[in-house]
């Protein structure tokens, strides 16, 4: 009948986010076929087989049901082909083929992800089975991957960047709706500025720490700020985090427990004095443009705002105003004491404790 929407009968799941990708296939399979099923109905390979072995896999019939699936995980079949050194040589390079033609240069098709046959399958899979593959990578201009995004569904999952707070924030409350929870507004700022200072922000560490947040306030339906902070305490980026904010209000107490926390959880001492010095860096920088009575677009400046998050270099700007210039450059000469310390040998920990009281005063 016209109008009714086929139930997709491939999928492509693929992305750096390896845990939330193999997740969604398994879902998806569990959907399909109930677990009295999955002994004969069901066939999970670890790699890509034959074109030959999959044409069998796929169009042979089910064995006692309706239906069966086959599962291909880690499939090379849509990455793009490495180029050999000699099209470089010939100026045959991905840049120069990309630019003559806008961007969307389509890659040569080679070995199995040419061959007729699987596009055959992938165009017209038998009304039985349902194919799905998963992989790190895929090629969004390969045909393969083309025919299948046409013909059924792919699904890419990579982490958040920072910057992306609206994205994290839906799929945030998104997930949350699903356990029957939200956040409270002082909740959700508390967890975007936290991970404001993270490199890119994994949807598998978002979903494991609001989950042990559901858990952690029962039958209340509302996540407060309080309950998020006790369940990410111990995470060393949160600890991290946590230990910088509470420098940046001068609660010496608190910034010395979180740092008594990272020690205690084994992070590298060396990684703590980077983290401690980059942010004190930062606001050394911010506090001399503040001190000469510079404008916040030369803050901004200061901090490369360009390239990063914009909430995060407007928290580091607050932070800056809670210190002087001159205990600023103290403290960074004392993290450099610190690093030759521990290079030789030697506890870094009172230096770093003494950089917190003395810039907590």
């Amino acid at each position: 009948m016209a109008g009714i929407k086929k139930t997709p009968q491939v999928y492509l799941f693929y992305g750096e986010e390896s845990y939330l990708v193999q997740k969604m296939a398994a879902n998806l399979v569990e959907s399909l076929l109930d677990p009295s099923e999955r002994e004969f109905n069901l066939t999970s390979l670890e790699t890509d087989p034959t074109i030959g072995e999959l044409l069998h896999l796929v169009e042979s019939a089910p064995f006692f049901g309706e239906r069966k699936v086959v599962l291909v995980r880690n499939s090379k079949l849509f990455q793009a082909p490495r180029r050999k050194a000699a099209d470089v040589e010939d100026g045959e390079d991905a840049d120069s083929a990309d630019s003559a033609s806008g961007g969307e240069a389509e890659p040569k098709e080679s070995g199995d992800a040419a061959d007729p046959r699987l596009w055959q399958l992938v165009a017209n899979m038998p009304d039985y089975s349902t194919l799905i593959f998963t992989a790190m990578k895929a090629d969004k201009r390969k045909k393969l991957v083309k025919l299948v995004a046409e013909h059924g569904q792919v699904r890419e999952l990579n982490p958040f960047k920072p910057r992306e707070e609206q994205e994290i924030r839906q799929w945030v409350e998104a997930h949350l709706a699903e356990l029957g929870k939200r956040l409270n507004r002082d909740a959700m700022e508390h967890l975007l500025t936290v991970i404001s200072t993270m490199n890119q922000v994994p949807r598998g560490f978002l979903s494991a720490e609001i989950e042990k947040a559901a858990l952690y306030v029962g039958a209340d339906p509302v996540i407060s700020k309080q309950a998020l902070e006790a369940v990410m305490a111990a995470v060393p980026e949160i600890s991290a985090f946590a230990m910088t904010d509470a420098l940046a209000r001068r609660n010496v107490g608190q910034a010395l427990a979180r740092l008594e926390e990272l020690f205690g959880s084994k992070e590298p001492p060396l990684k703590i004095i980077g983290l401690l010095a980059y942010n004190v860096r930062r606001w050394w920088q911010v506090r001399q443009v503040m001190d000469r009575r510079g404008s916040e677009a030369e803050m901004l400046a200061a901090l490369g705002a360009k390239t990063e998050n914009p909430g995060m270099a407007r928290r580091t700007i607050n932070q800056s105003r809670a210190f002087r210039d001159s205990s600023l450059k103290q403290a960074l000469l004392t993290l450099a004491d610190a690093n030759v310390a521990i290079r030789s040998g030697g506890d870094p920990k009172p230096y770093l404790e003494r950089v917190i009281i003395e810039l907590c005063q």
